[in-house]
């Protein structure tokens, strides 16, 4: 899943980026580096389709258009979200105790775990987190993407030479 959606992601890039002498396709490869760390609006899914998720900013966030992580909040791990973000009266709080009680109060909620998230950079976060097992993941720029060496090794993002172009960057076919 993660190939096929970052492989839409610089043909968007290049369609807003590209000449417009450039072809769809042309514009693709021919994005410039420069133009792949441009901010990209930030997003998410605070319904979250039965588990409520949003991306939270992070340390260094007036700064860094990428420090941002995205937070789920499940109901099976509520209490250990309460425990790390210092929240523990909402564990047995009949506002925040269930997933219905708490719908009403989703701003509230993200609002105080983002009073947490912003003293960490969102690695920090991660890691915090992921040692409680809940649920998040950073936002990374176009360039972290570019530079995962997992990407790398999986083919998600490989190096072409072109003939006229030279070397550059792009996401692999998914489908492989």
């Amino acid at each position: 899943m993660q190939d096929g959606v970052l492989e839409s992601v610089p043909r968007q890039a290049a369609r807003s980026a590209a000449p417009r002498s450039h072809s769809y396709h042309e514009g693709v490869s021919a994005v410039p580096e420069w133009q792949i760390r441009r901010r990209r609006a930030r997003a998410a899914n605070a319904s979250g389709g039965g588990q409520p998720g949003t991306i939270l900013k992070c340390k260094g966030w007036e700064t860094d258009p990428n420090a941002y992580l995205y937070f789920i909040a499940q109901a099976p791990i509520w209490k250990e979200i309460c425990k790390v973000i210092g929240k523990e009266d909402w564990i047995s709080d009949p506002n925040y105790a269930t997933p219905d009680a708490r719908l009403p109060r989703l701003t509230e909620v993200f609002a105080t775990v983002e009073a947490w998230t912003v003293t960490k950079t969102k690695f920090e976060a991660m890691a915090l987190l992921n040692e409680h097992d809940i649920p998040c993941g950073p936002i990374l720029s176009m360039q972290e993407l570019a530079n995962e060496p997992s990407l790398r090794k999986t083919g998600t993002i490989v190096e072409v030479d072109h003939p006229q172009r030279g070397k550059y960057l792009t996401v692999g076919n998914p489908s492989r």
